[in-house]
């Protein structure tokens, strides 16, 4: 019997709390973490205690295969009670087992054969069409819950977002898509599991940024077509060479990610005429020889294997220390799914490196902390800071470059939001009165003093008829702050509306917020702001709201921002 890692228990009692309430379950873990180990575990827990009837969805015969064998693994005296429902992986389809383990294809064509299931989960769940609109899985879920009301659907992803639509619980994607799930009952990422030993660092060059301005697109992906025939051109074809040479040399478990079977087959050649020994593996392929050649990588016997998606998901080769990224994609989730085929641990193996040829690093930055877009909202991207010397990507408010030791010119001053006095951006305290800046912050002046900046139409002077400190705020994504409401009114006669001002006391969302929180609380306070959440709710009623402040719409325009706290002040200076 397989022993769950402490996070994966934690994972399973967070589930095991949700379905108790929760019709619908969401449960994100990156790539690498045992997602598949982590729902074996589940399906065990509810078979032994509660007998219950389980079916299990994965949209890929690997999948199920996969699914198979480990949920035998975890509960190996299951064999008798575990059927497979899925015509590509096995001749006999058998959904009258306890638990079943099936496409959406197969057991889509046997809702009316299938006894009642009391629990579904549903495998790299991001596939997952929104609820109000007509899909096979969606008419799946409702078919089994018209023999079952009452039955609980639990998703399992390392990328709860989809192209085109963005998160897939709660309210932020596309409108008018409902979303499944309302909220993630359990999440750990990249970051964490690299803390814990359970996934090897993580090294990013920029190679190359090719021009894509050419390429159309189609339902917001770029067509692949013309991508593909963007990226076989003899420039890039090169570029993906030249790069392993000379940033990754005497990396021998190379997996390379191409658009198509005939750019795959271009770059597979391009390896070999180099000396590399590298094959590609595509859908098109024997499934017999797609595998031997797996296996070839996986003994050693490859040093390259160019694949055209079928390595993006429930490919568990654990030897890969080298990715390059010639797929460039308009898709976070295809990104972060990429990325992720390399950073699980093996013997011998202390990192992973990545070398971007797709821009997608500039598309959508950390792979750890993607940019997610969904209709009118356009995050920024955390992006870290690459080398101009070297093309090493480093950490986030680096000064001197990890790989070749470049050290960043001394950046520009900002004024102390104490006393005012300019200071380096990089200083750890005001050189005039002391106070303590936030040292991880690595941001320009425009990022700094973003929450002062004037829109185009300009900020607007209002009253404050009212305040509130809410000090156990929690945000969409799960960041601990505290948060100032404010009812305002632009002067007799108009209707008060809301603005609430956010304080990430900690940083949990990113370092520049940790130093505006900073900022704000000096202004409403006069005294040092708090290191902690704990000691920001003790202290929160030192906040003392001006009763004149000046606000301005967001981006989108949908909701106030402050834009200066004290108007008199500030339009005197």
């Amino acid at each position: 019997m397989v022993t769950l890692r402490p996070y994966q228990q934690d994972a399973l009692d967070a589930v095991l709390s949700a379905i108790r309430t929760q019709r619908s379950v969401l449960l994100q873990a990156s790539t690498g973490a045992g997602k598949t180990i982590l729902f074996s575990a589940l399906i065990r827990h509810c078979m032994e205690r509660y007998k219950m009837r389980i079916g299990i969805l994965a949209h890929r015969e690997q999948l199920v295969r996969q699914a198979y064998d480990k949920l035998l693994k975890v509960w190996p005296e299951g064999l008798l009670s575990v059927g497979i429902a899925c015509a590509s992986a096995s001749k006999e389809v058998d959904v009258e087992k306890p638990v079943v383990i099936g496409s959406p294809q197969t057991l889509s064509r046997r809702t009316g054969d299938m006894p009642a299931i009391h629990m579904l989960i549903v495998d790299e769940c991001h596939r997952l069409p929104p609820a109000n609109t007509r899909s096979q899985y969606g008419e799946l879920i409702s078919g089994l819950r018209q023999w079952y009301p009452e039955m609980r659907l639990v998703g399992v992803t390392a990328t709860p977002f989809r192209l085109g639509h963005g998160y897939i619980y709660g309210d932020q994607c596309r409108n008018p898509r409902e979303n499944w799930f309302d909220s993630l009952a359990y999440s750990i990422g990249t970051p964490e599991l690299q803390e814990q030993g359970y996934l090897v660092p993580l090294k990013i060059w920029i190679a190359e940024d090719p021009d894509l301005s050419g390429v159309g697109t189609d339902k917001g992906e770029f067509k692949l077509n013309e991508l593909s025939d963007a990226m076989s051109k003899a420039v890039h074809v090169h570029s993906a060479v030249q790069a392993l040479a000379k940033y990754a040399p005497g990396r021998r478990h190379v997996v390379v990610f191409a658009c198509t079977i005939e750019h795959a087959e271009v770059l597979a050649g391009a390896f070999k005429a180099a000396g590399y020994r590298a094959e590609a593996v595509h859908s098109k392929m024997h499934h017999a020889e797609r595998l031997a050649r797996l296996a070839a990588f996986d003994g050693g016997g490859l040093d390259v294997v160019v694949n055209v998606g079928v390595l993006t998901e429930g490919w568990d080769c654990t030897c890969v220390d080298c990715m390059l990224m010639c797929r460039p994609t308009k898709s976070a989730a295809l990104y972060v799914q990429m990325v992720g085929r390399g950073l699980r641990t093996h013997p011998g193996k202390a990192d992973c490196v990545m070398l971007d040829l797709s821009g997608n690093w500039t598309e959508h930055g950390d792979p750890a902390d993607p940019r997610v877009t969904w209709g009118r909202h356009k995050a920024e991207a955390r992006k870290g800071r690459k080398c101009p010397a070297c093309d090493f990507v480093n950490k986030q408010g680096a000064m001197k470059c990890e790989n070749c030791g470049y050290e960043w010119p001394e950046p520009e001053t900002f004024e102390c939001p104490r006393c005012r006095a300019e200071n380096p951006l990089r200083a750890v305290a005001c050189s005039n009165c002391g106070f303590v800046f936030n040292e991880a912050s690595d941001v320009s002046m425009k990022q700094v003093n973003l929450w002062q900046e004037e829109t185009p139409q300009g900020p607007v002077p209002v009253d404050v008829l009212r305040s509130s400190v809410d000090a156990d705020f929690v945000s969409r994504k799960g960041n601990a702050m505290v948060c100032i409401v404010m009812s305002c009114s632009e002067g007799r006669g108009s209707l008060p509306f809301q603005v609430r001002e956010f304080l990430d006391v900690e940083g949990r969302a990113g370092p520049w917020g940790q130093l505006k929180a900073q900022r704000v609380w000096m202004r409403l306070a006069d005294s040092a702001p708090p290191a902690t959440l704990a000691e920001a709710k003790e202290r929160a009623g030192e906040l003392r709201v001006p009763e004149r402040i000046m606000v301005k719409k967001d981006k989108t325009g949908q909701y106030w921002n402050v834009a200066r706290w004290d108007c008199n002040v500030e339009a005197a200076g």
